[in-house]
């Protein structure tokens, strides 16, 4: 058998490792990742767009540096920023959930729930930031970023950044409708 490595391969490896990892940790856990992955989204989009304005056109040293090692330093600080965060805020987040424990079934279906968005808020989140979008700022057409060739390459690529809109809403949304479900029996506490 053959392995041809692609984004497609990618993207259902990470999905497993979040999924596999999420359930590791637990559905309490996993929420906590993904409210981190919101506060790391915005961190990292608002602090890459400010680094990038305040270093183009301050010098023409910092322009040829700029130019040297390529645009894409900000795409990479940006992802970088981001996961850091996101991992960072989980382990040392000055924050807990408390959640009412489900019991066998439901418990399993909900961390799978979770994990999965979670897994495609991240994904998709690297992908954005990848083709040059800001969800601050805004940002070019898709169609004419970065990432367009890899998105006509992969299908996964594709319906991850074409979708975005979803991957980002639906893990608030679907914790909206399970604490709306448990009757206000999930919290946040400081």
């Amino acid at each position: 058998m053959e392995l041809v490595l692609s984004w497609d391969l990618f993207i259902m490896i990470f999905f497993a490792i979040i999924v596999a990892y999420s359930f590791i940790v637990g559905k309490t856990q996993t929420i906590k990742i993904v409210l981190c992955a919101y506060l790391a989204i915005l961190f990292a989009d608002g602090m890459g767009n400010l680094v990038e304005f305040h270093l183009r056109g301050v010098s023409p040293m910092v322009d040829l540096l700029l130019k040297y090692i390529g645009e894409d330093v900000f795409v990479l600080g940006k992802v970088l920023l981001f996961v850091f965060t996101t991992v960072f805020l989980t382990v040392r987040g000055g924050f807990a959930i408390n959640m009412d424990s489900d019991r066998g079934f439901v418990n399993i279906v909900m961390t799978f729930v979770f994990a999965v968005l979670s897994a495609g808020l991240i994904v998709s989140t690297i992908l954005m930031f990848i083709s040059g979008y800001s969800l601050i700022a805004g940002g070019p057409g898709l169609e004419a970023s970065t990432i367009a060739e890899i998105r006509n390459q992969s299908q996964l690529v594709g319906l991850m950044v074409d979708h975005y809109n979803w991957w980002f809403s639906m893990p608030a949304f679907t914790f909206l409708i399970f604490s709306l479900l448990k009757g206000g029996g999930s919290a946040l506490n400081e």
